[in-house]
């Protein structure tokens, strides 16, 4: 499904490029296959292909060891035992768990991180001689939209802006968004959000400004279409849907990451931290109760306090450099006597300073640390701490702001 690779390229290169793994060489065959397997006339991508054809499931992508050798030849013999390939197979039978005499090609030892490539590209010129499977070309927004963005971090930023492009076109071209280019069915807030939250990315990688001003507008849209001021969070659906047994609000994460968490983000990056705030603050419960099914949610929350940081405020009160931020009202910072992985710690510079009080009240957090010099000059000053709920903590986040002497 293209939700599922939609991301993967960006994935891939997130990765920790140190563990010797070619992960960007991954990120080129996962866009690589999107453009080859999904892509449709209209320049953007299809939503599923079929596991079945007329050979049995998962028959196109699989080899048997006969089929192997015939096409790589002499090099079979280096290639099998890397990519795990033997005569039984490694695909089993669902219902008898037997070997079926075929193989999924994997990376079985580390050696399948050598240039691997000639053979695979003349397996998969081999493999594209077979009846493929079934496609299904409906070519919906949202997913698009996570294309966008998955491609716009992987680095295809040309590739990027033809989706994003054309999805803007069927946009255009009817009015309004639609859920699935070609109908005239309107847009979801998964669609919307998804679609704003890509094009910040787009516009981050491309450095365009078109990018930008689109992404803030459909945010804008997105809230006067989908936002709930009573119950201060985002609906699946807008007032123009038909209601069948009510307005759902999605909170869990599913195959993808859920659309009040991925609405937040775009509020975030719009500057709409306000509303960001309430639609957190409502919404912390959930990441209690559940922090599994929310990983979504915790890092838009996360990204709403990274850019909360310009909140941080520091000043001179006699001998005491005395720092200032402020959190949601649900959160609370671990320090000194609490249980926790990280407590507060602030730097001048480089240098550490001594936390010697923290203070809070109505969200403000007050921290003052005791120096042995005389600020003569102006400063960084950084503040170091991990922010948690009753039951659950985000991960660690450093502001910084700049002290003028």
């Amino acid at each position: 499904m293209l939700s599922n690779y939609a991301r993967g390229g960006s994935a891939a290169l997130a990765l920790d490029p140190r563990s010797g793994i070619d992960f960007r060489s991954m990120a080129k065959r996962v866009v690589a296959w999107m453009e080859r397997e999904l892509k449709q006339e209209n320049g953007l991508y299809g939503s599923a292909l079929d596991a079945d054809t007329h050979e049995g499931e998962g028959w196109y992508y699989t080899w048997t060891e006969a089929e192997i050798n015939e096409v790589l030849g002499s090099k079979s013999a280096a290639f099998k035992p890397v990519f795990g390939i033997s005569a039984e197979g490694n695909c089993r039978d669902e219902a008898t768990g037997k070997p079926t005499g075929r193989n999924i090609v994997y990376a079985k030892t580390d050696e399948a991180q050598k240039d691997w490539n000639a053979c695979l590209d003349a397996m998969l010129k081999k493999r594209l001689e077979r009846t493929p499977p079934m496609l299904d070309s409906k070519c919906i927004v949202g997913w698009n939209g996570l294309a966008v963005k998955g491609l716009a971090e992987a680095q295809q930023v040309p590739i990027a802006e033809r989706v994003a492009g054309a999805l803007l076109d069927a946009e255009a071209a009817l009015g309004y968004l639609p859920h699935i280019v070609g109908s005239d069915a309107a847009a979801y807030l998964d669609d919307y959000a998804y679609l704003a939250d890509a094009l910040f990315a787009l516009a981050s990688a491309s450095g365009s400004d078109r990018w930008l001003s689109e992404a803030k507008r459909l945010t804008s849209a997105m809230v006067e279409r989908f936002w709930d001021s009573a119950a201060k969070l985002f609906r699946s659906t807008s007032s123009g849907h038909k209601e069948l047994f009510g307005r759902v609000a999605p909170v869990f994460d599913q195959p993808a990451p859920s659309g009040n968490a991925i609405a937040i983000r775009c509020l975030v990056h719009a500057g709409l931290m306000d509303r960001a705030g309430e639609a957190l603050a409502g919404l912390v419960g959930w990441i209690e109760s559940s922090p599994n099914m929310c990983e979504a949610l915790v890092h838009a929350a996360v990204l709403y306090l990274e850019r909360s940081g310009s909140s941080l405020q520091v000043y001179l009160d006699g001998s005491y450099l005395v720092c200032e931020l402020r959190l949601p009202l649900e959160w609370d910072i671990l320090h000194a006597g609490m249980e926790g992985a990280e407590i507060v710690r602030v730097y001048l510079g480089a240098d550490e300073v001594s936390v010697e009080s923290i203070e809070h009240a109505d969200g403000l957090w007050r921290i003052r640390c005791l120096l042995d010099q005389v600020l003569v000059e102006d400063v960084d000053v950084r503040v170091r701490f991990q922010a948690c709920t009753a039951s659950e903590c985000l991960p660690v986040a450093e502001w910084a702001a700049r002290h003028r002497a």
